[in-house]
């Protein structure tokens, strides 16, 4: 009997040393050339704007893919999810719906292109959205509807622009900025997250 316990608990070591190997695969940052020539090939058409840094796009192919602009991060909507029987809400964060508003106005049913290595978050790819000669990631932070970050960008020249952008809105009080007082910033959405949870 002893010896079926120990099987038993090796099964379930082995089965929780998997799902934990997953789930980090499935949130460690890989380039896929392969990826990366599919959706730079030609332009994609905007779907959907979900939130302020992800977009639904259709390529020449009719197939789906979900964007996430990078090197941005843009305030929390609300989220409802069913999990384990039980729906999960989370708050939105101040100027969520805003910030969607805005990435919305500029790429909603437009054919934009994506520069990306094939880079997956979760479920999306993640890319710079390009709009004519226009980087869509950088208007959102210079507007003021996203944060830059910094490690998300692979040149030193990119990391120094996007902050320049989002110095540069914040002393203009754009966007989520404009609200701003003394040693009350806006909260940054991964501490959001931290705070209020997410689905």
């Amino acid at each position: 009997m002893r010896g079926f316990a120990r099987l038993g608990l090796l099964a379930l070591g082995l089965w929780a040393a998997a799902w934990s190997s997953l789930a980090i695969a499935r949130e460690t940052a890989r380039p896929d050339p392969e990826l990366a020539f599919v959706l730079q090939a030609a332009p994609v058409r905007v779907l959907a704007v979900l939130d302020g840094d992800t977009l639904e796009v259709e390529d020449r192919h009719q197939r789906r893919w979900r964007i996430r602009l990078q090197g941005v991060d843009a305030p929390e909507l609300a989220q409802a999810r069913r999990r384990q029987g039980q729906t999960c809400r989370t708050q939105p964060q101040p100027h969520a719906e805003a910030a969607r508003q805005a990435l919305a106005d500029k790429v909603q049913g437009q054919a934009v292109r994506l520069r990306t290595e094939g880079t997956r978050s979760y479920d999306r790819v993640v890319a710079y959205v390009l709009l004519g000669r226009r980087e869509v990631n950088r208007e959102m932070v210079a507007e003021g509807w996203a944060w830059s970050l910094d490690r998300h960008h692979a040149l030193p020249a990119e990391r120094r622009s996007y902050a320049r952008s989002q110095g540069e809105a914040r002393a203009a009080r754009r966007g989520l900025w404009a609200e701003t007082r003394e040693g009350q910033a806006p909260k940054h959405p991964a501490r959001w997250r931290a705070e209020h949870g997410r689905c």
